[in-house]
């Protein structure tokens, strides 16, 4: 599943979308840049979206969104203090 292209949506109302019509659960895969995503998702409730950008490899980007598909924070993390990757 990690060579998987795994597309979340790109707009507020794609992601509500995937939010409300996808199962509670971890998914892993690649986003459209080749980069390593994992999206923790909450049906109908939201998804964090972490992301080991190419520009930062020892850091996951954070990414939290709502119910309605809108980004309401975002947060790096070190790759040392979470084991995924």
């Amino acid at each position: 599943m990690d060579k998987q292209k795994l597309s979340c949506g790109d707009t507020p109302e794609a992601r509500r979308n995937f939010i409300n019509n996808n199962e509670s659960s971890i998914y892993e895969g690649r986003n459209e840049d080749g980069e390593k995503i994992m999206v923790e998702l909450q049906k109908g409730v939201g998804m964090n979206v972490s992301t080991i950008r190419k520009s930062k490899p020892n850091w996951y980007e954070v990414q939290e969104f709502d119910n309605l598909g809108f980004c309401i924070s975002l947060s790096y993390e070190s790759i040392k203090l979470k084991k995924w990757g």
